[in-house]
């Protein structure tokens, strides 16, 4: 019987009870090559069950694999090494060969609307990027999330998971301590007693190029559901800024699959100063242009026991850009516990400059009509800015019925059964 754990193909002979791995397999100048081990769960000559051999085959080589045969016929003179390898490694051969199968479209069932593992946030099997500043409680935010998808759970913050799944953290910035300590606070916050035992942890010190393998193997074997990859930039195997490792990180999270990916990422500290507008994630543009959802992270009023969030919508593959998430997040000392509650982006200024314009237009058409001058005067943008958005949005339309030199639009929002 064959199996996949993360890249390694298992053969399994559950009469004869020995099992044979191959792993790391890859072409090489002379064939395809391989980490073979195997495995008994009968007693063998020196008494003992378990391991019976590990070594590097070249599975296209006679040579190669005669020379295994004889040396485990040495051990074990009862098992059929030489059909039990050739099947191995023929199959083996084939399926690494042949990657994904062509596929009829018309056969693949057609999905209506975006499926999400968090709702608005992140689309499950797919990979999303929430950033923002460093230090700026994204961390805080990565927690709230793996405790909802773990425990399928709607926090009164507004996050909301579709279904429990396992969750693993990837960290390259803190370790196993400090990252318990953060979401055991956010889970007596949310009013549980213990982590879930589904919320799964990794120390991560080389670039996730180099450690795939072992990942695929851990998203296998622990049937992971969520990776929470904590950060893009420590991840990456070479500079951030280059288009190649960002491009080879994000076809590594692919691969991730049918695990969802939700990557914590940093922007420039001149982006992160800035007052209005959209910043965008540090380093290659690859980042964004390959995860489907891509949100930014903005904080203000930040104090020893607390601070403003907001979660900002840019980039989006399917759909429209969903509303902002807005937070208040605070930290009790005492009782060791972390909260987030809702908070209205739009009666925060300082994270309400941060959305698009149009958002903001229809944030002040909320409660009537309004002129140019009026939008340009509250939103602090031209009175041409307002014009050229007001005539590009659908909902929103000039209800002033003059015309004529001196004439003000008078704008406001189109009812939806008129849309």
């Amino acid at each position: 019987m064959l199996s996949r754990s993360g890249d390694a193909y298992v053969f399994t002979w559950d009469e004869d009870g020995y099992e044979i791995e191959l792993d790391q397999v890859h072409d090489g100048l002379e064939g395809l090559h391989a980490e073979v081990s195997i495995r008994t769960s009968r007693i063998i000559t020196d008494g003992k069950k378990g391991h019976v051999h590990w070594a590097r085959l070249n599975l296209s080589s006679t040579t190669s694999r005669t020379s295994l045969v004889t040396h485990l016929s040495k051990t074990v003179n009862t098992v059929n090494w030489r059909e039990m390898l050739e099947y191995t490694c023929t199959v083996t051969a084939q399926q690494h060969r042949m990657g994904a199968p062509v596929l009829r479209l018309r056969d693949v069932p057609e999905r209506r609307n975006v499926e999400y593992l968090i709702k608005r946030l992140a689309p499950i099997g797919q990979t999303t990027i929430i950033y923002g500043k460093g230090g700026g409680a994204k961390g805080w935010m990565a927690s709230l999330i793996g405790l909802a998808v773990c425990q399928n759970q709607t926090t009164v913050s507004g996050i909301a998971a579709t279904q429990a799944v396992n969750v693993l953290y990837l960290d390259w910035e803190a370790d196993e301590y400090e990252t318990r300590r953060r979401v055991g606070w956010v889970s007596r916050g949310l009013g549980m007693t213990e982590v879930p035992d589904n919320f799964f942890y990794r120390n991560m010190e080389r670039p996730l190029v180099d450690d795939a393998r072992t990942i695929r193997k851990w998203i296998t074997d622990l049937h992971i559901g969520l990776v929470i990859l904590d950060s893009l930039v420590p991840a990456t195997s070479d500079e951030a800024e280059k288009s190649n490792p960002a491009r080879q990180l994000m076809g590594v999270l692919r691969t991730f699959q049918p695990a969802t990916r939700l990557a914590i990422g940093h922007m420039t500290k001149a982006e992160s100063r800035t007052t209005e507008g959209e910043g965008s994630e540090f380093g290659s543009i690859f980042y964004r242009n390959l995860s489907r959802s891509s949100w930014e992270f903005r904080c203000s009023n930040q104090t020893a026991t607390g601070v403003d969030i907001a979660l900002l919508h840019r980039k989006v593959n399917s759909g429209p850009l969903q509303e902002p998430f807005g937070f208040r997040l605070g930290w009790d000392d005492v009782n060791g516990t972390a909260v987030f509650t809702p908070a209205a982006v739009d009666e925060n200024p300082t994270l309400a400059a941060h959305q698009p314009l149009s958002w903001r237009i229809r944030q002040a058409l909320r409660h009537g009509q309004r002129s140019t001058v009026d939008l340009a005067e509250e939103l602090g943008e031209t009175e041409n800015a307002i014009r050229a958005e007001c005539g590009r949005m659908r909902d929103v339309m000039n209800f002033e019925t003059r015309k004529g030199p001196g004439v003000v639009a008078n704008w406001g929002m189109v009812a939806r059964n008129e849309l």
